[in-house]
């Protein structure tokens, strides 16, 4: 058992069969050694799934199911009776199951932080704080509370909004800060310590004297040339090509106004090499040019070009530093107040903790380290290795080093092909190359298998699938160079190719449609062909579900962006499709309903804010009342009218102040809102929200927004103050509050709308992708954290540089050229993984752009289509059977069962709760509602529960007393009430002093089922009496229920069994025989 297994797969090869597999081979050999197995996997849901295939399949095996994973366990545990061997292992796993250490890599790494506590010096009661998000919002505040008396952040900050504002953005930098604070966290971030402010101005000082110094003498030179050519009174035209010659480089350098104008053109080259480039064939005073060539301009050119050579890297990278300098300060900065936040609260973040433990594990002896959290591990699976960070993979190593070492096995599964979470430190380097240098040592352990065979997708989509990526390596090669190539060869190599099940012959269905389309936005994005995509796309899915037999569920569609997925969520809505499940897309700020509560909210907040009291009237009449004869244009101009003519109108305005007479406002709107907007003012959030559904109709029919919605508001509810003031402002800033998202349940028969990030480890029937068009590179000005290779930028760790190709004539050429690689790597995974997903049908649309540029997706898709010589017919590309339909599955599946709630009832809680202060109030209520009685019938039994005899009869009710469910007066009148039943001749008996007592005491009877009778009394004679109260009428069951008491009693070993049903209103004992 002492080796390194490696399994490269690939989409849909059964990487999770493969992982249980290799789980139980070690675990049915010794079924003890599950405490000293560690499986390592990177979410919560591909932790838990693991452990429910673990669990189900030792249950088939032990119980002599027949499955597959018991044939493929018999290879390689030949003579071992597995059944029970499986029964052994079981019950060792559930009866210790916190031993079962199938872990996320987070969790894993916060026990090992928490065992260690003590060696890093962190207070016992820190709390791990999981949520970055919160995290960044707090430090984010806390950094602009400084400002005010930090007057070099907020001349940094300033810098950042007009940089925005430069770009055609917003100013609004909140979202900015946010990205430059989540780069901290980054494994390939900032990647140092916190800097002194004095260390930063020096850098910057530095930074502007390599500019300035360059800058200085290059005009300097450039202004003397053209200096010397006035004085010798010479004209443009007697130089070589006159302006556009050799003497427009000392133009271009004189009035320079940015780094471009101090490149030399092919002509100031010429001239620089070749006297006789400078003056102008036809010139009359060509032998001046000369002269004065010879005598000074051919010198200054010289010096010139020297000074190019030998200082424009410099200056060039000193150029591109200084256009974010001041994000490297603010980050500098975040870091300050992030240490802050962790030591006010008390916390550690989840993103901390690798990096602590990287820490640790430096100084320490790594075997100690992990035996502190009581386990030794033996045996190491490593799930979705791709995915894993180099600081997460360095925590790790030193423990597959101990167990290789310690002649026991470790194990890794992953695919290059689908490492798309880079931004989250995923490396895909790690299971192509690295793995094999840090391990090198144990070379001779290593066992490589390739995952080959695709279980999910039919044998269409698999051999385009197999086509298209063997292609698209080379054709991008190409382009990014050699070392992307090589990089792409490893993963999307020959071995890497899928085959379909030797059983499988079912036919599948690709097409591509390209779209033309010559429109552009502001970014440079084709957009013209998105409206046309979603026409198509809804047809297809029309066609899918009424003719070819699929449903909803059946289709996912797959977005590069979520603002993609709400735009698509949004107008599969408006046509008819309002079955979708899309946990990123169906954000609720879109809904109108949503939007005019909002308005309505702020309105009632501040009754001066115009913009909000127009807003919810637009929606109101829009959406709410559904009017479209009332005329919003109409309102707008009488407004403008009046206030130009200073006329008053017959017709009522928008901003007229008059109450409820001639104000539209008031008209249109209920009065029940215009009227007491100082009251609902007053109301908590959450009971105002209420209101105003209520008020406005609102809850006619159920609304999946206003649902979530609520469930919004009663979360910020119960962690905040419940003031208007305080939500709104909340809901405007908060995060995750802006992009909350409608929730469904995942049964629901409802299409899919997801991001390709999301989409990962998950597979549908159909997969369409309407916009299959991004870009393969960083965009111009994206910004990009890069290193140096210069000992004056290096010291400062990683820099945000805006990205651009002169970085490659900078000092960050070589970080820069890494990035671009490892983009395009990143993107043509995220097709992989989307292409990769479909079962039976791919259905994707394409914008048509030039062969030859190729800088998005669609591009690339076409190219590759293109290199393997495939025309396309009518601008789309189809392969397999594009009739196919649906094969009705002969084994029926259960389904999610809902029906449609025809009316959502919102009503306040004051409504649904009604206090009565009197007992004799309560006592009344037996002729009331079911509600009442159910309420006096709980008072009733309380009471008699702690009476054994009548001198219970005071204690007991004082005991109620103290609960606070009855008052002192009521005390008096329940004792004579309850006196006078007790008193009675037949039910005195049954509550006698020489009896032994049990009220409410629980029997639990043969058959597994608890029994609780009111009361049991059992004699000195082993008599025993079974009692039930009841508050209500006399019914059948209640008969039925109390022979159930009396026969669990005989069972207890009791003969002489009597039962009664004691009817409290009416004061009748029944005895039931």
């Amino acid at each position: 058992m002492n080796h390194l297994k490696i399994y490269k797969s690939s989409a849909g090869s059964g990487k999770t069969f493969t992982l249980v597999r290799e789980y139980l081979a070690i675990v049915l050999a010794r079924p003890q050694d599950y405490r000293h197995v560690l499986a390592i996997t990177f979410t919560n849901k591909a932790a838990a799934e693991m452990k429910s295939r673990i669990i189900e399949s030792l249950v088939e095996i032990s119980s002599g199911q027949e499955s597959s994973m018991e044939k493929e366990l018999t290879k390689v545990l030949d003579g071992i009776n597995l059944r029970e061997r499986a029964s052994q292992a079981l019950k060792l796993i559930l009866h210790d199951y916190s031993s079962f250490s199938v872990n996320t890599i987070d969790s894993f790494f916060q026990k090992i932080l928490r065992s260690l506590s003590r060696e890093m010096h962190l207070p016992l009661n820190l709390e791990v704080e999981v949520d970055l998000s919160d995290a960044i919002l707090e430090v984010t505040s806390m950094l602009y509370k400084s400002v005010g008396d930090d007057d070099e952040l907020q001349k940094w900050l300033g810098e950042f909004m007009l940089q925005k504002i430069e770009d055609n953005k917003s100013w609004n930098i909140d979202h900015d800060i946010g990205l430059v604070a989540r780069e901290i966290f980054r494994d390939k971030g900032l990647q140092h310590e916190i800097m002194a402010r004095k260390v930063i101005h020096d850098f910057y000082n530095e930074l502007i004297a390599i500019r300035k110094k360059f800058e200085t003498e290059m005009k300097k030179l450039s202004d003397t040339a053209l200096a010397e050519i006035k004085s010798a009174g010479l004209e443009d035209s007697d130089f070589y090509y006159g302006k556009s010659g050799v003497i427009s480089y000392f133009y271009k350098v004189s009035s320079a106004s940015g780094p471009d104008a101090y490149v030399p053109g092919k002509r100031a080259l010429d001239a620089n090499s070749d006297p006789d480039k400078w003056a102008a064939g036809k010139s009359t005073r060509k032998q001046d040019v000369n002269a004065l060539v010879e005598s000074s301009m051919g010198s200054i050119l010289s010096e010139m070009i020297r000074i190019y050579n030998g200082k424009y890297k410099d200056y060039l990278s000193a150029h591109e530093a200084l256009k974010r300098i001041y994000i490297f300060g603010i980050a500098n900065d975040l870091q300050k107040k992030f240490n802050e936040y962790r030591s006010e609260k008390n916390v550690i973040l989840l993103a901390d903790t690798t990096g602590l433990l990287n820490e640790i594990i430096s100084e320490q002896d790594t075997p100690f380290i992990y035996e502190k959290t009581g386990v030794r591990y033996s045996h190491i699976l490593i799930d979705e290795f791709q995915d894993t960070s180099l600081s997460q993979w360095s925590n790790l190593l030193p423990l597959v080093k101990n167990s290789l070492g310690s002649g026991n096995s470790a194990l890794v599964v992953g695919d290059a092909k689908q490492s798309i979470y880079r931004w989250r430190g995923g490396d895909l380097t790690l299971l192509l190359e690295k793995i094999f240098e840090d391990l090198g040592l144990f070379r001779e352990l290593f066992r490589e298998e390739n995952l080959s065979t695709n279980f999910r997708s039919r044998k269409d989509i698999i051999n385009f699938n197999n086509s298209f990526f063997k292609t698209a390596p080379t054709v991008l090669s190409e382009i990014v160079g050699e070392s992307t190539g090589h990089m792409l060869e490893l993963a999307y190599n020959e071995n890497l190719q899928q085959n379909s099940p030797h059983n499988s012959n079912l036919p599948g269905y690709v097409k591509i449609d390209f779209l033309e389309s010559t429109e552009e936005n502001s970014d440079g994005e084709n957009s013209g062909w998105k409206e046309r995509s979603l026409e198509n796309n809804l047809e297809t899915i029309r066609d899918l579900t009424e003719n070819k037999g699929y449903e909803f569920r059946d289709i996912c569609i797959l977005v590069r962006k979520n603002d993609e997925g709400n735009q698509l969520a949004r107008f599969l809505m408006d046509n008819g499709v309002d079955k979708i499940i899309s946990p990123d897309s169906l954000l609720i700020s879109s809904s109108p309903k949503i939007r005019f509560l909002l308005n309505s909210m702020r309105f009632i907040n501040d009754t001066r804010n115009s913009i909000a009291k127009t807003d919810l009237l637009y929606y109101y009449v829009r959406y709410i009342l559904k009017n479209e004869k009332l005329s919003l244009h109409e309102i707008f101009s009488d407004h403008l009218i009046k206030k130009k003519s200073g006329k008053k109108s017959d017709k009522p305005g928008l901003f007229d102040t008059t109450h409820l007479v001639d104000n539209l406002f008031n008209e249109v709107l209920p009065s029940d809102f215009t009227g007491n907007i100082s009251t609902l003012a007053r109301e908590p959030v959450f009971d105002l929200t209420e209101k105003l559904i209520s008020i406005f109709t609102i809850d006619k029919s159920p609304d999946a927004y206003v649902q979530r919605f609520q469930d919004l508001v009663l979360e910020y509810s119960t962690k905040h103050d419940s003031g208007l003031d305080g939500f709104l402002d909340w809901i405007d800033s908060e995060g995750s509050a802006k992009n909350c998202s409608v929730l469904m349940p995942e049964g629901e028969n409802a299409v899919r709308i997801m991001s390709i990030h999301k989409s990962k480890g998950l597979q549908f029937p159909v997969v369409i992708m309407p916009f299959a068009e991004w870009q393969l590179k960083p965009k111009a000005n994206e910004l990009l954290w890069l290193s140096a290779n210069d000992c004056r930028y290096s010291k400062m760790g990683s820099l945000p540089v805006p990205a651009s190709s002169r970085l490659n004539e900078t000092v960050f050429s070589e970080s820069w050229n890494s990035e671009l690689m490892q983009s395009v790597v990143d993107n043509l995974n995220l097709l992989y993984v989307a292409f990769t997903r479909a079962e039976e049908q791919l259905l994707v649309t394409c914008v048509r752009r030039k062969r030859e540029n190729l800088n998005g997706i669609s591009a690339l898709i076409s190219h590759c289509l293109f290199s393997q010589g495939i025309e396309l017919i009518e601008n789309a590309f189809e392969t397999g059977d594009k009739h196919l339909k649906k094969q009705t599955s002969k084994t029926k599946t259960g389904k999610l069962l809902s029906e449609k709630i025809s009316r959502y009832e919102v009503t306040g809680w004051k409504n649904r709760i009604r206090i009565r202060t009197k007992t004799s109030d309560l006592l009344d209520s037996r002729s009331g509602s079911r509600l009442e009685k159910i309420n006096y019938g709980i008072l009733i039994h309380r009471i008699l529960s702690g009476i054994r005899t009548m001198k219970d009869i005071e204690p007991s009710l004082h005991r109620i007393y103290y609960e606070g469910l009855i008052s002192k007066d009521d005390i008096t009148a329940l004792s004579q009430e309850i006196s006078a039943l007790l008193s009675m001749e037949d039910i005195s008996g049954l509550f006698q002093s020489d009896d032994i007592i049990f009220p409410e005491r629980e029997i639990l009877s043969e058959n597994n089922e608890i029994l609780r009778p009111d009361r049991v009394c059992v004699s000195k004679s082993n008599k025993v009496k079974v009692v039930d109260f009841k508050t209500g009428e006399e019914l059948k069951s209640h008969h039925n229920q109390v022979r159930r008491y009396s026969d669990a009693v005989k069972l207890m070993g009791y003969q002489d069994v009597s039962t009664f049903l004691l009817y409290i209103p009416e004061r009748k004992l029944v005895k039931v025989s």
